[in-house]
């Protein structure tokens, strides 16, 4: 198992904060941030899919044995050695999640800008000791840890990460890579760093000879190998019906719905 790596990134003296929030914005301006725009009657164009080796929504399996690579692997060698250029005033930043306050950094950034609902008022608030489960398993390669941080204030704005999986399709068992966890800071939204953070995780994926692999998201991109609901169970009915991640069922009061969802005595 790669030995994690440390950031170069040093936190900066007090002295220069303030000249590094003055370049923080100054970048923010240079990309010409706008607010989100409105969603869009269009079906999506899938414009970053469509350069991807990845099967259309249209395209169909001529039989159940039709499987395999959608891009044969090349050699190491010519698997480009260098990440791609970032705008100004951000760089790649290599993570260490074994560093306690960088993984508290992590938690921190994903609990503000992670997984959030289309009003923006709820987000998952995924635990310390879940990341470090999910992000350290048996194997995992730390340099699929993909962070970009503002170069001035050492700031996190994006993070990617992948873990590597055993993957079997029929009798074809391949090593994969499991990616997690895209989040890019809600400054940075619309500005197509989704799309730089993907390629930079393949590549890294490449350089270790992984040429599969696999993501989840509630969005139908293309293209599904498989789907699944998810359900979730109030455990404080109360509390979720009062902030508005829930609602009573018609013609159910709330003393009915908490005892519905009251779990067994132990």
């Amino acid at each position: 198992m790669p030995a994690a790596k440390r950031s170069e990134i040093i936190a900066p003296s007090s002295a220069s904060n303030q000249s590094n929030a003055a370049d923080f914005h100054a970048v923010l301006k240079q990309l010409n941030l706008a607010p989100v725009s409105a969603p869009s009657s269009q079906p999506p164009a899938f414009k970053f899919w469509r350069t991807q080796p990845v099967m259309t929504l249209h395209d169909t399996l001529s039989s159940s044995q039709d499987h395999g690579y959608c891009d044969q692997s090349i050699p190491k060698s010519k698997v480009r050695a260098t990440p791609l250029k970032l705008p100004e005033g951000f760089a790649w930043s290599d993570f260490d999640i074994t560093n306690p306050s960088e993984a508290n950094e992590l938690y921190k950034f994903l609990a503000a800008h992670y997984c959030e609902d289309s009003d923006g008022r709820f987000r998952s608030d995924y635990s310390l000791e879940f990341l470090m489960w999910a992000l350290t398993s048996p194997g995992y390669v730390a340099d699929w840890h993909v962070a970009i941080r503002h170069t001035s204030s050492g700031k996190l704005m994006a993070f990617f990460a992948g873990t590597p999986k055993a993957i079997r399709i029929h009798d074809d068992i391949a090593p994969s890579c499991e990616t997690n966890f895209l989040c890019i800071h809600k400054k940075l939204r619309n500005k197509r760093l989704a799309p730089v953070l993907i390629k930079e995780l393949t590549r890294r994926s490449n350089l270790q000879g992984v040429w599969r692999a696999v993501y989840t998201g509630s969005s139908r991109l293309p293209t599904p190998v498989a789907t699944t609901q998810i359900h979730h169970r109030s455990l404080n009915t109360k509390k979720c019906v009062e902030v508005g991640f829930a609602y009573c069922p018609p013609n159910m009061s709330l003393t009915s719905l908490i005892k519905t969802n009251k779990l067994p005595d132990a």
